[in-house]
């Protein structure tokens, strides 16, 4: 089980641990506003969980839905257990169903305003031999980048905001594959320390174009090897050393 501040969840079962990726995302999206939330590939549900602990911040008595899908059913059936630990809130819904991307936007009658994702994004490299950890990991075959962004762009409402965290060469094909369809609004470039090249990006995209492309930076560590205070604050709400 990962404690975090507020809860606890358990991820042993699901394909992808509770880690650092995950845990970024869901402190960086921007949540003001969202009443309607899919998590694509939710794994334990730790992506969905921090997105509604958030939520619950913003002292919205508003009717709040989140969704979360993936095709591995024992992570669904771990994220539905966590679901009795995690403190909701009266008006909060949850809804976790073992299912691919592209069924489920065939089948769906409703758009999102926020739709999160930590995607598979290993292309054309050495699979693991352990099927549930390749499908979780490996995009080819399993979830095209073309094939995600056909699907978000169904599902999401035309106010509405994708997000996702990838690598710095994948992100680049992902955004490449965006033309005409999603336009980057956001682009957060997340370094491990600050010798360090580029480790993950944080991007999120609207229907609507936008001139400017807000661009950021957050390093995790310090040259010392400590958390920055930055990270630090972005991360309060979840880690208990913080």
């Amino acid at each position: 089980m990962f404690h975090f501040k507020h809860f606890s969840l358990f991820h042993e079962k699901s394909t992808l641990k509770i880690g650092t990726d995950s845990v970024l995302l869901a402190s960086l999206v921007n949540v003001n506003r969202a009443t309607t939330v899919l998590d694509i590939g939710c794994g334990c549900g730790v992506i969905a969980f921090c997105v509604a602990f958030r939520m619950q911040q913003n002292d919205n008595n508003a009717k709040q839905s989140i969704v979360g899908i993936d095709i591995d059913e024992p992570s669904i059936r771990e994220a539905e257990e966590n679901l009795t630990l995690f403190p909701k809130k009266e008006n909060q819904d949850f809804l976790f169903l073992s299912k691919n991307i592209t069924d489920f936007a065939k089948s769906s009658k409703n758009t999102y305003h926020l739709i999160v994702s930590n995607p598979p994004f290993f292309h054309n490299d050495l699979k693991p031999q352990h099927l549930r950890h390749r499908l979780s990991k490996h995009a080819d075959g399993n979830l095209h980048f073309q094939t995600l962004i056909q699907c978000v762009d169904s599902l999401l409402m035309p106010n509405g905001t994708f997000y996702l965290i990838l690598p710095e060469y994948e992100s680049q094909i992902f955004i490449s594959l965006t033309t005409n369809v999603l336009h980057l609004v956001e682009e957060i470039s997340i370094f491990s320390t600050p010798s360090k090249s580029v480790n993950r990006k944080i991007l999120a995209f609207r229907k609507e174009s936008n001139k400017d492309v807000v661009r950021s930076t957050l390093c995790i560590r310090d040259p010392q090897g400590q958390f920055t205070e930055e990270y630090k604050i972005k991360t309060n709400d979840f880690y208990l050393a913080f």
